[in-house]
Protein backbone atom coordinates (compact mmCIF):
# COMPACT_ATOMS: atom_id res chain seq x y z
CA UNK A 1 0.00 0.00 0.00
CA UNK A 2 1.49 3.59 -1.01
CA UNK A 3 -1.55 5.12 0.94
CA UNK A 4 -2.13 5.56 4.95
CA UNK A 5 -5.72 5.75 3.25
CA UNK A 6 -5.46 2.70 1.31
CA UNK A 7 -4.07 0.90 4.64
CA UNK A 8 -6.71 2.09 7.00
CA UNK A 9 -9.55 1.34 4.42
CA UNK A 10 -7.79 -2.44 4.36
CA UNK A 11 -8.02 -2.25 8.03
CA UNK A 12 -11.62 -1.49 8.25
CA UNK A 13 -13.01 -4.52 5.88
CA UNK A 14 -10.78 -6.69 7.79
CA UNK A 15 -12.07 -5.33 11.11
CA UNK A 16 -15.49 -5.49 9.44
CA UNK A 17 -14.81 -9.74 8.41
CA UNK A 18 -13.46 -10.46 11.78
CA UNK A 19 -16.82 -9.28 13.28
CA UNK A 20 -19.16 -11.27 11.14
CA UNK A 21 -16.78 -14.23 11.94
CA UNK A 22 -17.23 -13.84 15.88
CA UNK A 23 -21.39 -13.29 15.67
CA UNK A 24 -21.80 -16.52 13.30
CA UNK A 25 -19.10 -18.41 16.57
CA UNK A 26 -21.55 -16.64 18.59
CA UNK A 27 -25.29 -17.82 17.66
CA UNK A 28 -25.74 -19.46 14.43
CA UNK A 29 -28.53 -17.34 13.64
CA UNK A 30 -26.07 -14.11 13.47
CA UNK A 31 -23.96 -16.32 10.77
CA UNK A 32 -27.21 -16.32 8.48
CA UNK A 33 -27.53 -12.81 9.24
CA UNK A 34 -23.80 -11.39 8.45
CA UNK A 35 -24.04 -13.30 5.42
CA UNK A 36 -20.43 -14.31 5.41
CA UNK A 37 -19.81 -14.39 1.56
CA UNK A 38 -20.98 -10.41 1.58
CA UNK A 39 -18.39 -10.29 4.86
CA UNK A 40 -15.97 -11.35 2.03
CA UNK A 41 -16.77 -9.06 -1.07
CA UNK A 42 -16.30 -6.24 1.54
CA UNK A 43 -12.90 -7.55 2.60
CA UNK A 44 -11.30 -7.34 -1.21
CA UNK A 45 -13.44 -4.34 -2.24
CA UNK A 46 -10.53 -2.11 -0.15
CA UNK A 47 -8.31 -0.64 -2.73
CA UNK A 48 -4.78 -2.97 -3.49
CA UNK A 49 -3.11 0.05 -4.33
CA UNK A 50 -3.61 3.91 -4.62
CA UNK A 51 -1.49 6.67 -6.18
CA UNK A 52 0.03 9.28 -4.27
CA UNK A 53 -2.29 12.15 -5.30
CA UNK A 54 -5.34 9.53 -5.25
CA UNK A 55 -6.21 10.18 -8.75
CA UNK A 56 -5.44 5.64 -9.26
CA UNK A 57 -6.74 3.34 -7.75
CA UNK A 58 -6.78 -0.54 -8.02
CA UNK A 59 -9.73 -2.65 -7.23
CA UNK A 60 -10.73 -6.11 -6.90
CA UNK A 61 -13.59 -7.28 -9.44
CA UNK A 62 -16.01 -9.18 -7.53
CA UNK A 63 -15.56 -12.88 -6.77
CA UNK A 64 -11.90 -12.70 -7.03
CA UNK A 65 -11.99 -12.23 -11.18
CA UNK A 66 -9.12 -10.38 -11.55
CA UNK A 67 -8.55 -6.28 -10.84
CA UNK A 68 -9.58 -3.36 -12.16
CA UNK A 69 -7.54 0.16 -12.45
CA UNK A 70 -10.40 2.90 -11.11
CA UNK A 71 -9.48 6.79 -12.07
CA UNK A 72 -11.51 8.61 -9.77
CA UNK A 73 -11.12 12.24 -11.47
CA UNK A 74 -12.86 10.83 -14.07
CA UNK A 75 -14.35 7.73 -13.61
CA UNK A 76 -12.87 5.40 -15.92
CA UNK A 77 -12.78 1.77 -15.56
CA UNK A 78 -10.41 -0.30 -16.80
CA UNK A 79 -9.95 -4.03 -16.44
CA UNK A 80 -6.28 -4.32 -15.59
CA UNK A 81 -6.75 -8.60 -15.45
CA UNK A 82 -9.71 -11.15 -15.09
CA UNK A 83 -7.35 -13.93 -14.22
CA UNK A 84 -9.08 -15.12 -11.29
CA UNK A 85 -7.27 -14.39 -7.88
CA UNK A 86 -4.36 -11.53 -9.57
CA UNK A 87 -3.63 -8.57 -8.12
CA UNK A 88 -3.11 -9.20 -4.52
CA UNK A 89 0.47 -7.66 -4.39
CA UNK A 90 -0.21 -5.28 -7.74
CA UNK A 91 1.49 -1.73 -7.55
CA UNK A 92 0.97 1.42 -9.08
CA UNK A 93 4.39 3.05 -10.83
CA UNK A 94 4.94 6.82 -9.39
CA UNK A 95 4.73 8.66 -12.53
CA UNK A 96 1.13 6.49 -13.03
CA UNK A 97 2.07 5.14 -16.21
CA UNK A 98 2.35 1.05 -15.21
CA UNK A 99 0.69 -1.36 -13.32
CA UNK A 100 2.87 -4.16 -11.84
CA UNK A 101 1.41 -7.58 -11.22
CA UNK A 102 1.67 -11.41 -11.11
CA UNK A 103 -0.51 -13.05 -13.11
CA UNK A 104 -0.52 -16.71 -13.81
CA UNK A 105 0.29 -18.49 -17.35
CA UNK A 106 0.11 -22.46 -17.99
CA UNK A 107 3.14 -24.26 -19.40
CA UNK A 108 2.90 -27.56 -19.91
CA UNK A 109 0.56 -28.72 -16.71
CA UNK A 110 1.14 -26.39 -14.22
CA UNK A 111 0.10 -22.91 -13.92
CA UNK A 112 3.20 -20.50 -13.37
CA UNK A 113 2.81 -17.00 -11.70
CA UNK A 114 5.01 -14.47 -14.33
CA UNK A 115 5.17 -11.15 -13.52
CA UNK A 116 3.25 -8.50 -15.81
CA UNK A 117 3.63 -4.38 -16.74
CA UNK A 118 0.55 -3.01 -17.75
CA UNK A 119 0.67 0.48 -19.27
CA UNK A 120 -2.21 2.43 -18.34
CA UNK A 121 -2.25 4.70 -21.64
CA UNK A 122 -2.01 1.79 -24.08
CA UNK A 123 -4.11 -0.60 -21.74
CA UNK A 124 -2.21 -3.39 -22.88
CA UNK A 125 -0.19 -6.20 -20.82
CA UNK A 126 3.31 -6.89 -21.57
CA UNK A 127 3.89 -10.43 -19.48
CA UNK A 128 8.01 -10.13 -18.29
CA UNK A 129 8.84 -13.53 -17.79
CA UNK A 130 8.48 -16.99 -19.71
CA UNK A 131 7.72 -16.38 -23.59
Amino acid sequence: MNSTRALCLRHLALLMQLVAVFAALISPAAAQAANAPAAMEVAVSAPIDVSPDGELLLLFLPAGQGFELVNTRTGERDIVSDTPNTGYFATLSPDKKYVCFKDFQAVGNERLQVPVLYDIAGKKQAPLGIS
